[in-house]
């Protein structure tokens, strides 16, 4: 029990007695000292700014629903989609590629040409250019006979659109000229649209017959001041004009027609249906002669020889551009003070059409007229006005 008592003795005076001995009284004179301190919290550590959300896309609008009104009964079917006219395709192709096989849709092939002559008078023609008129065989290097026949392949029916610039009095203007050439199994029809302020309507028209000996020209006229008008009479053997022949002129007017005359127009084309028919008759320096009607005052017939000058790799313009073909240089110098002097050059992959003509009219001074081949399209075959004749020629070998 003392034990006891003594332990509790120690611990109330450890828990009660002891603060109040180990207090001290603060001496005279002293007082209490206040400290401050000042405490500045740290800046706040960065933080990578968080990625960017990119805004969200808009919604759709939704569709406006029809009309009641506008709805079809439901016992009705819909009404077909209306579609806009389509332009119908034309009818024609490059004459540097293939032509089509057959041509489908809802074209109308052209118009056949007008017979210029009567179904009788016609054959008559035909059968009289398929008789040479000489057994002589031309020489290589002299003019072609007028009576000899060589074979001949006219042109596909083709339009051609040339750059022409024409020099006169030192002045130049150039303008578009196209020239359109049409033929079927016996006849063709052949124009050149060439007109402008400055100059006036200079347009040339021709038509007639192919036969052996190529083109049979029937008729011919010029446009415009020192125009003509030409008629190439079969039946009495004359060539009458230049101006038209009144009804009652007599059957003895004009000149007398030599076989395988040519108008001074269409003579390209037979230059080029010769060419195309035997090339390799026509070397470079062979000659070429043929009949050509005067453009004078006088109805006549002037013999006219074109040589081949040269051969040569023509890049095209135009349309034709980034192509090329090669092409045969005819020249024609002037027999004399009116006669004009012509240049061709005439291409082979373009049936040896015109791709290039300088013409230098008898007046001389720098005046002349230059063509520049642009376009060339192959027109398709006008509806047959005569039945097929071999007199002129396999148009299946194309």
């Amino acid at each position: 029990m003392l034990v006891a008592l003594l332990v509790l003795a120690l611990h109330a005076l450890l828990l009660l007695g002891l603060p109040h001995w180990m207090r001290t009284a603060p001496a005279a004179g002293d007082t209490p000292v206040f400290q401050f301190r000042t405490i500045v919290p740290e800046p706040p550590r960065p933080t990578a700014p968080e990625p960017t959300k990119p805004p969200p896309k808009p919604k759709p609008k939704p569709k406006p629903k029809p009309r009641p009104e506008s709805r079809p009964a439901p016992d009705s079917p819909p009404p077909p989609p209306v579609e806009p006219p389509s332009a119908a395709p034309i009818p024609t192709t490059s004459l540097l590629q293939a032509p089509p096989r057959a041509v489908f849709g809802g074209t109308m092939p052209p118009l056949p040409i007008v017979p210029p002559l009567p179904p009788d008078q016609t054959a008559a023609v035909v059968q009289q250019a398929a008789q040479p008129a000489s057994s002589a065989e031309p020489d290589a290097g002299a003019p072609d006979l007028p009576g000899a026949i060589r074979p001949v392949q006219p042109p596909r029916s083709a339009n051609l659109t040339y750059q022409t610039t024409v020099t006169q009095a030192g002045r130049q203007v150039t303008l578009p000229s196209t020239i359109v050439w049409q033929r079927d199994e016996q006849y063709y029809k052949l124009s050149w649209d060439f007109y402008g302020p400055a100059i006036g309507d200079r347009g040339r028209q021709v038509t007639g017959l192919l036969t052996a000996r190529g083109l049979a020209p029937v008729t011919a006229q010029a446009m415009g001041a020192g125009g003509y008008h030409l008629t190439f009479d079969y039946a009495q053997s004359r060539l009458r004009g230049p101006s038209p022949q009144p009804a009652s002129a007599p059957e003895t007017a004009g000149t007398p027609l030599q076989p395988g005359a040519q108008d001074p127009f269409g003579a390209w084309l037979q230059l080029a249906a010769l060419i195309a028919g035997d090339p390799a008759q026509y070397p470079v320096g062979s000659r070429i002669g043929l009949p050509i009607a005067s453009e004078g005052e006088e109805p006549g017939l002037r013999a006219t020889e074109f040589i081949v000058a040269d051969e040569r790799d023509l890049e095209l313009t135009g349309e034709l551009a980034n192509q090329h073909s090669p092409a045969l240089h005819l020249v024609h110098e002037p027999a004399g003070d009116q006669d004009t002097r012509i240049e061709l050059w005439l291409g082979k992959r373009l049936d040896y059409l015109p791709i290039r003509l300088l013409i230098s009219p008898p007046a001389g001074g720098g005046d002349r007229i230059e063509m520049t081949l642009r376009q060339a399209q192959l027109l398709r075959p006008p509806l047959s006005s005569a039945p097929a004749s071999p007199a002129s020629g396999d148009e299946s070998a194309r």
